[in-house]
């Protein structure tokens, strides 16, 4: 059907690309009219883009502008430039001169071809103030193109009404088309793209962007999922690694950084016409009627499925590390205060249902056996009927992993021998993940203090039985 046999050679790239186009726009009439007008424009100017960047690739690259924006390096090249200009002229051209655009590069010199209306945005609040626009990603993945990459791609979309509506990432060194339109799935180079991988997490590669942009927050997010999947990957392109995640290779894409509606509106489109899920760091649906919207700062999240979504999100959600700690010293400071209002209630919310509690060394009375929770509730509450205060001063706590290491000291006074007080070393085993439920504890006393005190008091209460009996 497709022949470019007769074509002069200078011209067969691009007519073949324009037949091409046509073919996927034709697929697509009897879908939507207004979609199939807007696919054949884009395919046919990413295609011309395509002849005129990869020719130009080798010398553009090496004119890129280098930027410090914030915390990191950006890039800008005169590829971005004219990957803009070539895109506007195009579009405008067959779609007319009314349609706005929310162009990256818009500032930039060069970048907007004379004629050519871009959308009104105020500029306080970033809300696009246009009904229907078209979001322009000159190149995404500019620090792949500067750098001779092959993961760079000409991003399109088509939004109405705050929705998404028609798709078109183009990667060139690659040679994949991908075309989206809402309500009738997602296509790769013309044919509809397979179902996404449904696997967990923890059998999927992750992939991330990573970067100086992130913050040293979002890198310790990231550095969380190497421990609950197969490992992180990067393509350093937003759509790069999308065409990844389409492919089957990845399950999950994080971009914590966030970015604006020309990054992520064609990308989350794609993906949801897949039959992924796209949302925000916390779980919620993307805006699409700002420049930012809710893509900052808290970042997106591309899953294959739902359950990898939310297996995602847990991550996200787990305290840090260091809060963690916090929150289990936390913990273990108010247990040992319960003990000290005699609070049982409230010693047993700290001990998770299947917690087993272990007292140590063996050669004292209540090492044996260990016990489990509800055994450990009546025990502690028998022992601490023996004394009229008691509390345990910590001393030290060290947190390492889902484990509390505390050294301290009890202070009380037992009602037969008066004042009472030995050393404890504590292992408490949290239940992973978790900041206030305890799975496991170790106590060690001071075996000599023990056995010599309760000695004293089984010796005394014997004593105090025997002259009890005698009086009868």
């Amino acid at each position: 059907m497709l022949s470019v046999d007769w074509v002069p050679e200078k011209h067969r790239l691009v007519a073949g690309a324009l037949q091409r186009a046509a073919k996927l726009a034709g697929d697509e009439v009897m879908k939507s009219i207004l979609a199939t007008q807007f696919h054949t424009t884009i395919n046919t100017c990413i295609r011309c883009l395509h002849s005129q960047a990869l020719r130009l690739q080798s010398t553009l690259r090496d004119e890129a502008r280098v930027i410090k924006d914030g915390s990191h390096w950006d890039v800008l090249t005169k590829g971005d430039v004219l990957a803009q200009r070539v895109v506007m002229r195009e579009l405008t051209a067959v779609l007319g001169p009314n349609i706005p655009f929310v162009a990256e590069e818009s500032g930039e010199s060069g970048a907007v071809p004379d004629g050519t209306l871009l959308a009104s945005v105020n500029k306080e609040t970033g809300a696009i103030q246009e009904r229907r626009f078209i979001t322009i990603d000159p190149i995404d993945g500019t620090s792949n193109f500067a750098c001779n990459g092959s993961d760079w791609s000409v991003a399109l979309c088509e939004v109405v009404d705050g929705k998404p509506i028609t798709a078109v990432v183009y990667l060139p060194r690659r040679q994949t088309m991908l075309t989206a339109v809402q309500g009738h799935g997602c296509r790769r180079n013309g044919q509809p793209t397979p179902p996404l991988p449904d696997r967990p997490l923890e059998r999927s590669l992750v992939a991330a962007e990573m970067g100086g942009f992130i913050g040293e927050e979002g890198l310790q997010k990231l550095l969380r999922f190497p421990t609950h999947s197969l490992g992180i990957r990067n393509a350093f392109s937003t759509t790069g690694n999308v065409d990844d995640l389409l492919l089957g290779i990845t399950a999950l894409f994080l971009h914590l950084r966030g970015g604006s509606i020309w990054d992520f509106a064609p990308t989350a489109l794609l993906v949801q016409e897949a039959g992924g899920v796209v949302r925000d760091a916390e779980g919620e649906r993307l805006v699409w009627d700002h420049l930012m919207g809710s893509l900052q700062p808290t970042g997106v999240i591309f899953a294959a499925s739902p359950a990898v979504m939310e297996q995602a999100l847990s991550v996200l959600e787990a305290p840090s590390p260091d809060v963690l700690a916090e929150a289990r010293k936390s913990t273990v400071q108010a247990l040992f205060e319960s003990l000290q209002t005699m609070q049982g209630s409230a010693q047993a919310s700290f001990l998770g249902e299947d917690c087993v509690w272990e007292t140590m060394p063996s050669s004292v009375a209540s090492a044996s056996p260990p016990r489990g929770k509800a055994m450990h509730l009546r025990w502690m509450a028998a022992t601490m009927d023996e004394f009229t205060d008691f509390r345990i001063e910590p001393r030290d706590m060290v947190c390492q992993g889902d484990i509390l290491f505390c050294h301290c000291r009890s202070h009380a006074t037992h009602k037969l021998l008066g004042p009472y007080g030995q050393d404890y070393t504590f292992t408490f085993y949290f239940e992973p993940g978790s900041g206030g439920k305890l799975r496991r504890v170790k106590e060690f006393v001071d075996s000599k203090f023990s056995v010599e005190f309760f000695t004293a008091v089984h010796r005394k209460r014997k004593k105090a039985a025997a002259a009890k009996l005698a009086k009868l």
